[in-house]
């Protein structure tokens, strides 16, 4: 510590100063014990036994590399977090298997009496406050440079770089604050260091219940990662319910990090990548680096994951259209699944089918608890009565496998497009659709072909949408990875294609003939087969990702409650969008509850930012308008997208992907009802009003009148008595800087922009707004076709390597 601040700061140590950095030092620093991690390992043992009895299983082969690694370099270990006991499996699985015990990335909340110190005696350390708030340099300096003597003297660093746990059950985008440093380290020293993925699986995750209710929006997460009624009602939990079914700990092949970015950096001073290195500091660089080893791991974990077989029967309970399966069904869709994950690539663990009985009993069909996830009807299984809050819970079981599926369900929600324009136009008259009313299943026909360059249009909006939710195949271009998808669909026999190009169509095409070869010979149209193995094959794909789709859907549509020129904060604003999304789902126009999400939500709004649809202002607290805590960000919309032709082009454009609602299968539904989305934007219109109507008038920011206030004091006496007058001067009535929104002065979540003369600084229609970085939707899909995006920190389009990460 005394070098540290001797070296950043003056040669005369300030003792104040050194006696501040001794005390984060010790608040950070974490010194493991060999006594404490074997007594702990004891206990551990005992307690992965009793909540595990189908072990914790760990392919023997892969961890042959891991040790031949830890020979030659310090280790990076980038596991994959769901659940808070990630930490104690990946240490007691290098105190097993003879590796080093890795220091462990911790939250400083987590720093408390006891089990602050006991954590330090196992190798965590904690990230400072001032780090954190990036509010002293000295916190930044402490942390960089116990993070490079670590590194140097050979200690392995567990860090779980989606940053907090995954309440959604899939891969999170990686967070780079800890990967830059060791980026740095890597590039300033010239030394190695070897990047380690690795992938947990669980049959039921312990806190699945606090996930449960930090989604659907009844508790926040942080206070309720704290409270004590949250620990007592786990704890009670555990003493009832003593099966957690199994786990797979999954290891990649280490990543020879110099070796790695050795590459990245050549790729980028290539001709086609000179430009994205010169537009870059050397800061920029560095945080492109990380960003792309942050990816490859968690790409890499994906890889390697299995598929539970809890995950198996949860996906096949979702996906039923029946209102119950029997035994003998579930057991062949289960299989059904496993051969297809399988075809994708995918792992599966290795379990017989009498193991399904134990996933229903066992693990779905907990002894206590809220939710009841199998329902028995003699011997039946009842699918239909599942209550909303059942059915998020199911999906966060579909969401372990649903990277295993993304470029297919892309490509079958395009196919399910074409699908859904054919249905609407069967029946010209709308009112005469109800004679669907019957059909439990989509109904059974061939479907046209459809361009395979429209095809790709559609693909593309599609994966600009969904960028933020999955991690995709790196170092892969997008017409690639389409073709390879279609030729695997075709395989499968859920795909055709149609007849070649016509010796005309072929000379109007010119050079962009190249374009539409997909495999072999030329094919330009491709459709769904007629069997019914390939449309159930393919509504299956898009069935497991119409959940996302309606979610930015719902975030489009609760735009309206941003006009006109109203501001809310995103806390807010996501809570309004999870009552909107109940209202529609007993309204009948939302199917899937489990698109109310919130951590879809947030992925939606941050994705809408970044397409320059909405924007965020500075309120108090704010550094220069950067690092905003997200749930205090104040929304509003740009001025391109005040106009309400715009939200619903943009609210249409994602509705043509949705799933068909049931309700409007139903005459009696269709004589109130015309239009799913017109039908959904009058209902939040209306909803939007009487907010209006029923809020209080906004508050103002803070700020002094340039006139004395009268302040009335009452006395004993009197009722009211003599008046005093404020004796602070008048401000001045201008002022060079506005001053930031006051968090405080919401005290409605709507407050209307008025005119300049009543409103405050930062709200003065009189300044000019700064010009959009997008242009309108209508334009902005025909002009951009969601291809220039050149943020090297932002997820890039599905498969697409021009504008991704190598």
């Amino acid at each position: 510590v005394k070098s540290i601040v001797q070296g950043r700061y003056t040669p005369t140590i300030n003792q104040k100063r050194l006696k501040l950095a001794k005390m984060m030092y010790d608040e950070m620093a974490g010194y493991p014990n060999e006594y404490v991690v074997r007594i702990l390992s004891y206990f551990l043992r005992k307690t992965w036994n009793w909540l595990y009895p189908y072990g914790i299983h760990v392919n023997e082969e892969s961890v042959s590399p891991v040790l031949e690694a830890a020979k030659r370099g310090p280790l990076l270990l980038t596991p994959t977090h769901k659940s808070h006991i990630d930490s104690l499996l990946v240490t007691y699985f290098c105190f097993k298997n003879s590796l080093p015990i890795p220091f462990v990335t911790a939250d400083e909340k987590l720093n408390r009496f006891l089990v602050g110190r006991i954590m330090k005696s196992c190798g965590a350390f904690f990230l400072p406050r001032s780090f954190k708030d990036k509010t002293d340099k000295l916190g930044k300096i402490l942390f960089q440079q116990y993070i490079s003597c670590l590194l140097m003297r050979g200690h392995s660093i567990e860090c779980f770089i989606e940053g907090s746990r995954s309440r959604t059950g899939k891969v999170q985008q990686p967070k780079v604050g800890m990967l830059k440093r060791v980026v740095k380290w890597v590039l300033n020293k010239h030394q190695t260091v070897f990047v380690v993925p690795i992938s947990l699986g669980y049959d039921r995750i312990v806190e699945s219940d606090s996930h449960l209710e930090v989604l659907s929006g009844s508790r926040d997460a942080k206070k309720f990662a704290m409270s004590l009624r949250s620990l007592g009602k786990t704890a009670s939990w555990l003493m009832n319910v003593t099966c957690f079914g199994r786990v797979d700990l999954c290891i990649a092949q280490p990543i020879n990090l110099r070796v790695f970015l050795r590459d990245c950096v050549t790729s980028l001073t290539t001709s086609s990548g000179s430009s994205k290195l010169e537009s870059k500091t050397n800061k920029g660089i560095v945080k492109y680096l990380a960003m792309t080893v942050g990816y490859q791991a968690l790409y890499l974990c994906n890889r390697v994951s299995i598929a539970e077989p809890a995950a198996l029967v949860a996906t096949v309970l979702l996906s039923q259209t029946k209102r119950g399966i029997n035994r003998n069904e579930l057991k062949s869709d289960v299989m059904w699944l496993r051969n297809l994950i399988l075809s994708h690539g995918g792992r599966v663990a290795n379990f017989s089918p009498e193991y399904i009985e134990v996933v229903l009993s066992l693990i779905l069909e907990p002894i206590v608890g809220e939710n009841k996830l199998v329902k028995r009807h003699k011997d039946l299984l009842m699918v239909d009565l599942y209550s909303p809050e059942e059915r998020m819970e199911l999906s966060l079981y579909v969401n372990q496998i649903i990277h295993l599926f993304v470029e297919a369900g892309i490509i079958s929600l395009v196919l399910y497009k074409q699908y859904k324009h054919d249905a609407e136009h069967a029946y010209p008259p709308k009112e005469y659709h109800h004679v669907q009313e019957e059909q439990e299943e989509e109904p059974l026909h061939e479907q046209r072909f459809i361009p395979v360059k429209d095809l790709i249009e559609d693909v593309v909006f599609l994966s600009s949408l969904l960028k933020l939710e999955f991690v995709f195949c790196p170092s892969s271009a997008l017409k690639t990875t389409i073709d390879s998808t279609l030729l695997l669909l075709e395989e499968l026999g859920t795909v055709e294609w149609g007849p070649s190009l016509s010796d005309s169509e072929e000379q109007d095409m010119g050079d962009n003939e190249e374009e539409d070869r997909v495999g072999e010979g030329k094919r330009s149209c491709v459709r769904v087969c007629s069997t019914r193995e390939a449309q159930e094959t393919y509504l299956f794909y898009a069935m497991i990702f119409w959940r996302f789709l309606d979610s930015y859907w719902l975030v489009a549509l609760g735009f309206i409650y941003l006009l006109p020129d109203r501001v809310m904060t995103e806390s807010s604003f996501i809570s309004r969008l999870q009552r909107t999304g109940e209202k529609l789902y007993f309204e009948g126009q939302l199917d899937l509850f489990e698109a109310i999400s919130r951590e879809t939500l947030i992925n939606a709004v941050s994705l809408f930012i970044k397409w320059g649809i909405i924007e965020h202002l500075p309120i108090e607290g704010d550094q220069k308008g950067g690092n905003v805590i997200p749930g205090r960000r104040v929304l509003r919309l740009v001025p391109d997208y005040q106009d309400e032709e715009e939200l619903e082009a943009l609210v249409s454009k994602i509705e043509e992907f949705r799933k068909s609602l049931k309700a409007y299968r139903s005459r009696r539904f269709l004589i109130r009802h015309t239009s799913e989305t017109r039908d959904s934007i009058v209902i939040v219109k209306k909803d939007a009003k009487e907010m209006q109507s029923s809020s209080p008038p906004p508050s103002r920011a803070r700020t002094r009148s340039p006139l004395p206030v009268p302040r009335m004091r009452r006395n004993k006496d009197e009722h009211l008595s003599s008046v005093e007058r404020n004796p602070s001067p008048a401000p001045k009535r201008e002022r060079e800087k506005a001053k930031p929104i006051a968090l405080s002065s919401f005290s409605s979540p709507f407050i209307a922009i008025d005119p300049p003369s009543a409103c405050p600084p930062d709200f003065s229609l009189d300044s000019p707004l700064p010009p959009p970085e997008t242009t309108p939707l209508i334009s902005f899909l025909e002009s951009r076709n969601f291809q220039s995006q050149t943020d090297f920190d932002s997820r890039t389009d599905f498969g697409s390597l021009s504008e991704q990460p190598n």
